[in-house]
């Protein structure tokens, strides 16, 4: 009998051992007798998929990670994982849903990796920006730090009602015993070659890396016949797979709105001239991906690439502000950074990069408000992402790196105007045109065309729908006689039709401001912000408040000048509540420095505090500028 055939005889106890594959008819068959064909590497494991730190400090992983509270995993009572997983998806609402009782399985997503760490579940606690879960009974083995791993949850239910007892059966007749069988053969196992193994008519299997590879047999005479494999020729290359990255198609129209849906653009193809980069709030598999722009901070890379494989044309941005949600897309202000815009209509990878300020290791916080307290954390280093400035902890505050930077810099604020005291209980209504807002009142506003128009009035009682400290423009001066009514470029619809009143002639009104976060005993602002104005020698007032406390008055009253620029330094002198304040201001002629200005201070400083730009005309059609600010902070 040929081996062949001889193998054909056997493949019953092979299939029923193997439950792999069968050489029959000069093809593999799997044990329903189809034909099989060699298939790729095993996907990933199934489960949410996270990466694993050995780090065992209650607090949150970071995006995509999980840690225990003991090296001896087995051992740990308590997981922390963070809200996002490895693909960046929000799993917070799923975790919370865990039900205490369940059980926890972790694996490696490594196939041939077979560590698992098997828990029960206890409570789980939101810990903002990452979920702790209590743990017991944990069972299993370890992972290394950075291992992939997939976590899967299975609910334990109820336990049913016992059913009832069902009657004894008699016993049946004991039935005669029957004949021996003939000796079957066996299928032998090893790694090696067989030389000795076995008697005449086994099979022998040698296998590699747990599989099945070739197969001897049967046995003969006491020698062993050459092996025939079992693994079949390598398949033919599939298809390349997509670039990493978001799935979008790229639209050559520069204009400020919508891409359209899957689509994202640029308002310049110029690399230049690009400013601002716009993605449609869903990708090309109408993935919602809003979550994913709204953490996106600046100094982060954006790279753009060909879904094509054979094309290298990339584009690469640097976001320079904050992600804006507008209706349906999304606008980030952006720089170009290195290459050219894709075809109109191709499909792209578009792949998101955090900046470089974000140190491996370093953990970081949105704001400087979210960072943990500092006490329990004395020499730990944090990236506060909205200022891209280090934080480390003295054990008491947080200390900024580099001691003195940057904290906020505006340009272009706002010019404005106020119009007479009579000019109150203000009456909107639609202007002729239709979509600006005519303000009318039964007394004169005092202003002219020619200083008013351009600059902007400040509602101080709102009505329901414009705000109070919102800032109009004004469009036109009416061309009544009575000089009862302006008009402003907020529509109508916009504004509201109910009563509102401004800020008229010699109220303070704030035109800026900044939040500034808690402090140091030593901290200091450094405040530097530039005025223009018409020239009179009536008076015209600028501020620089903390909070409510007047740090800088400056008066230019007199004189020739049409602006100022004005120094201010607030201090804590070692205490979060005692500050000392000091005045600079220089122009040609016409400053002076009000009596009033405190030389020291009493804000609390603990928490965070609002620092405000404001302004005083003492008459009516005079207006005030605020070009610049820029405020320096120092620990």
């Amino acid at each position: 009998m040929s081996l062949l055939s001889k193998l054909i005889a056997y493949k019953g106890p092979i299939k029923k051992l193997l439950k792999l594959v069968t050489y029959e008819g000069g093809e593999f068959k799997d044990p329903e007798g189809n034909a099989v064909t060699p298939v790729g590497t095993q996907g990933n494991t199934a489960g949410l998929r996270y990466a694993f730190s050995t780090t065992t400090t209650a607090a949150d992983p970071t995006q995509g990670i999980i840690r225990l509270n003991n090296a001896t995993q087995a051992s740990a009572t308590a997981m922390y994982i963070d809200n996002l997983d490895a693909n960046g998806t929000d799993m917070s609402a799923f975790i919370d849903s865990w039900v205490a009782g369940s059980k926890l399985i972790i694996r490696a997503n490594d196939n041939l990796d077979a560590s698992t760490l098997i828990f029960t579940v206890g409570t789980v606690t939101n810990s903002t920006g990452y979920r702790t879960v209590v743990l017991s009974a944990g069972t299993g083995s370890s992972f290394a730090n950075a291992e992939q791993i997939a976590i899967q949850y299975y609910v334990s239910g109820a336990n049913g009602t016992n059913g009832t007892n069902g009657t004894n059966g008699t016993n049946g007749t004991n039935g005669t015993n029957g004949t021996d069988g003939v000796d079957g053969n066996t299928i032998v196992y090893g790694i090696v070659d067989p030389t000795t193994e076995g008697v005449d008519g086994d099979i022998y299997i040698k296998t590699v890396d747990s599989a099945p590879s070739v197969i001897y047999g049967p046995k003969a005479a006491g020698v062993w016949p050459a092996g025939v494999s079992v693994v079949g020729t390598n398949g033919t290359d599939g298809a390349q797979g997509y670039k990493a990255g978001l799935r979008m198609s790229f639209n050559s129209a520069t204009a400020l709105s919508d891409p359209g849906a899957g689509k994202f653009k640029v308002n310049s193809a110029t690399l230049a001239s690009m400013t601002s980069l716009m993605v449609d709030d869903v990708d090309l598999l109408s993935t919602d991906l809003q979550t994913l722009y709204a953490s996106w901070a600046v100094g982060d890379l954006v790279s753009i690439k060909s879904a094509d494989n054979t094309d290298s044309t990339t584009l690469t941005l640097r976001i320079t502000g904050t992600p804006v949600d507008s209706i349906g897309y999304w606008s980030i202000p952006v720089e170009g950074v290195h290459g050219a815009v894709p075809t109109n209509a191709e499909v792209c990878a578009v792949q998101h990069t955090p900046g470089p300020g974000i140190d491996p290791g370093v953990q970081s916080v949105a704001t400087f408000t979210s960072l943990p307290d500092a006490t329990s954390l004395t020499g730990e280093t944090y990236l506060v992402l909205d200022k891209l400035l280090h934080y480390t902890s003295d054990g008491t505050y947080w200390i900024p790196q580099n001691r003195k930077f940057l904290y906020d810099k505006k340009t272009s604020i706002v010019k404005y105007i106020a119009p007479a005291a009579t000019f109150i209980t203000l009456t909107p209504s639609t202007a002729a045109a239709g979509a600006n807002t005519l303000l009318t009142s039964a007394g004169v506003h005092g202003l002219t065309g020619a200083v008013a128009v351009g600059a902007k009035v400040c509602v101080k009682t709102g009505n329901g729908t414009v705000a109070a400290e919102s800032f109009h423009a004004i469009t036109a001066i009416a061309v009544d006689t009575t000089g009862t009514t302006i008009q402003v470029g907020t529509p109508f619809a916009s504004f509201g039709a109910g009563t509102v009143t401004l800020y008229v002639a010699n109220e303070q009104v704030v035109l800026s401001t900044v939040d500034i976060h808690a402090l140091t005993p030593t901290s200091s602002l450094e405040i530097f912000s530039s005025w223009e104005f018409t020239q009179s020698a009536n008076a015209k007032w600028t501020y620089v408040l903390l909070e409510s406390t007047e740090f800088s008055a400056v008066n230019t009253a007199a004189g020739t000048s049409d602006g100022v620029a004005i120094r201010t330094f607030v201090t804590n002198m070692g205490a979060l509540d005692v500050q000392k304040g000091a005045v600079v201001a220089s122009n040609a002629n016409g400053t002076g420095t009000s009596s009033d200005v405190p030389a020291s201070g009493t804000v609390d400083t603990s928490a965070a505090t609002t620092l405000k730009f404001a302004c005083k005309p003492a008459v009516a059609n005079e207006y005030i500028a605020q070009n610049f600010c820029q405020t320096e902070m120092s620990a």
